[in-house]
């Protein structure tokens, strides 16, 4: 691994700090103690545009809450501090990375966030359908799981990263395989380190590690890591990829989704839960609109 090039690249601008709401929230998320109603609503509505962000995502279908919600206060009794919490550090990332000078890049940037938030979304509905709950950590860890790609991006306005997107669509290899060629790393290697830079949580942060190996994975996380990455794949397979080289599945013999049939306590059914959880994918594009806009 090329240590000099990967310093470089996490140390650019944009991967210096996160917004200040961002920070100050995962700060009380890593001692709940310090996670205080109040204290959140407060920290929120410092920034205007992030409140209506917030509003319009808690009044999306995504969260299917029925009456209509007003206020930050609101938001976080009807939704709960954690995943409130969850929601509002995805948002502040995604701000932070949707704009840019260029055509090309900024095309690219909404190919990825389309990407990311159709994983984001089909992660939180799979916990769902197999009766494992994460407290929106999956819906999180989902939208921010290829993070070291957007890094690879920034670092030299795309210059590198095109040729990774060359190999993976015309040598037809992965997209590790490609970064490895390329950057003499991949994307989960310098996600991993920006995870450590911004403290996100752990869970988060292993979903950012090892989404492509989940066996890697704490065990602890293992399970959450399993469903990102079947979100991811089916994601890829359903036509919203990020240049991964992904081109055909068995499902029922993936060792993650094996995995998540071990410790559901449903009787899961890979055809009948694909079949739900595209119906929820389609909800993926109107988050991606809640939060595109002030």
């Amino acid at each position: 691994m090329n240590t000099s090039l990967m310093e470089k690249i996490i140390s650019i601008e944009e991967f210096a700090t996160l917004p200040q709401a961002a920070i100050k929230v995962l700060n009380m998320l890593e001692d709940e103690d310090l996670l205080d109603l109040k204290e959140l609503t407060k920290t929120i509505e410092t920034d205007a545009a992030l409140t209506i962000k917030l509003i319009k995502v808690a009044n999306s279908p995504l969260f299917a809450i029925g009456k209509p919600i007003s206020s930050v206060h609101h938001a976080i009794l009807t939704l709960g501090l954690k995943r409130i919490s969850n929601i509002v550090v995805g948002i502040s990332i995604f701000s932070k990375f949707v704009y840019s000078s260029s055509i090309e890049i900024k095309n690219i940037l909404e190919k990825y966030w389309k990407h990311t938030s159709s994983v984001a979304v089909v992660s939180k509905s799979l916990s769902k359908q197999t009766g494992l709950n994460f407290k929106d950590s999956e819906f999180l860890g989902g939208l921010l799981h290829d993070i070291g790609k957007i890094a690879m991006i920034q670092f030299d306005n795309l210059e590198r990263y095109r040729n990774v997107i060359d190999l993976v669509e015309n040598k037809q290899i992965t997209d590790f395989a490609a970064e490895e060629r390329v950057f003499d790393m991949t994307h989960c290697d310098i996600g991993c380190k920006i995870a450590t830079q911004w403290k996100l949580p752990k869970l988060v942060s292993s979903i950012i590690a090892h989404h492509r190996n989940f066996e890697k994975a704490d065990s602890d996380a293992r399970t959450i890591v399993a469903i990102v990455n079947v979100a991811n794949l089916l994601c890829d397979v359903w036509g919203n990829g990020f240049y991964e080289g992904t081109y055909a599945i068995q499902f029922d013999k993936l060792p993650e989704w094996q995995h998540i049939c071990s410790v559901s306590k449903k009787d899961l059914n890979i055809e009948k839960i694909t079949f739900e959880l595209e119906k929820d994918y389609i909800e993926a594009s109107q988050f991606i609109s809640s939060i595109n806009h002030s």
